[in-house]
């Protein structure tokens, strides 16, 4: 498999603090990749710079270009800034230059994806959270990207929400990093974790092999998934 993603050396500084302190990291295309760790670690950093919103020193290769790589914020009141669903969902596929026609298949199609048909009138901030999220994953989906960057997909919602959010990331078959503290959803969503603490790559493996490593994950402040330190 091509290589999408190719990090060496990447170092990120917020004024004197260090996000992110010589990251190494290679992605395949089609992996599904969950980068774990505690707060403050530089997952979110991490994501960004790869979306190429932040400076940084190193070198971060994409094997697409920019545009093919879509990112999810943490919270949604982020990414939805216009008076109507359909106008948000319609935004990255307008500024693509695709035909109205075009933009209104990639909307129907990306709103069905989700399960949200029926709301492109509505107002994005008069939604729940789930909802929300389902709109911000909506506005990705249409620019229809190579690479899927999720920022804690899950944070805040009720157990339902949370599975809806799970299955419509799983139906995502394209290259796909998942920054999240929560194990349960990495081993749902996953077959590689990389674990990062105080900027650093500490571990990373398949999925199932890091998850079992219970004294690696309490020394990196991660819970560990229930059912397997019974």
């Amino acid at each position: 498999m091509e290589t999408l993603i190719k990090v060496r050396n990447l170092v990120v500084s917020y004024e004197d603090v260090v996000a992110l302190n010589g990251i190494d990291l290679d992605v395949k295309e089609g992996e599904k990749v969950g980068i774990v760790g505690p707060s403050g670690a530089g997952k979110s950093t991490l994501l960004l710079a790869i979306k190429g919103l932040l400076p940084y020193k190193g070198e971060v290769s994409l094997g697409v270009d920019l545009r093919d790589v879509g990112l999810v914020f943490q919270n949604p009141d982020i990414q939805l800034f216009m008076p109507t669903v359909f106008d948000d969902i319609a935004f990255g596929p307008l500024n693509q230059g695709l035909s109205g026609e075009e933009v209104i298949k990639r909307v129907n199609q990306a709103t069905r994806k989700v399960g949200i048909s029926g709301f492109e009138d509505r107002s994005p901030h008069h939604l729940s959270e789930g909802e929300k999220k389902k709109v911000a994953i909506a506005t990705v989906l249409a620019m229809e990207p190579e690479i899927f960057l999720f920022d804690e997909p899950a944070t805040g919602l009720d157990p339902a929400s949370r599975a809806e959010i799970l299955e419509i990331i799983a139906g995502i078959d394209k290259t796909v990093l998942i920054a999240t503290h929560d194990l349960q959803l990495v081993e749902f969503l996953t077959e590689r974790i990389i674990i990062l603490n105080r900027g650093r790559v500490v571990a990373d493996g398949d999925t199932c092999t890091v998850l079992e490593d219970v004294d690696l994950l309490v020394k990196n402040r991660l819970w560990p998934v229930f059912d397997r330190v019974q």
